[in-house]
């Protein structure tokens, strides 16, 4: 296989980690405006930990798919 055939799939991935790394960052950022709310409205904490619980959901699923893009991958070439 050439390297020009490696090359978009190198960058594909690559944008497709950092996309992945971005959505994490933004996740962490509502977990941390869940906890704040948790802390200013105890009226409102049953709904914000399970907006917060949520997120923290979405956040491992984005992990395990970060951690499925870096293992190698085994291509058997034709």
């Amino acid at each position: 296989m050439s390297d020009a055939l490696l090359v978009p799939f190198r960058f594909g991935q690559s944008a497709t980690v950092k996309a992945i790394e971005n959505n994490i960052c933004e996740l962490e950022l509502r977990v941390d405006l869940c906890n704040e709310l948790i802390r200013e409205e105890p009226e409102f904490r049953y709904f914000h930990e399970l907006e917060r619980d949520a997120l923290l959901q979405q956040i491992n699923e984005q992990r395990f798919r970060l951690s499925r893009l870096s293992r190698p991958t085994l291509r058997i070439s034709a």
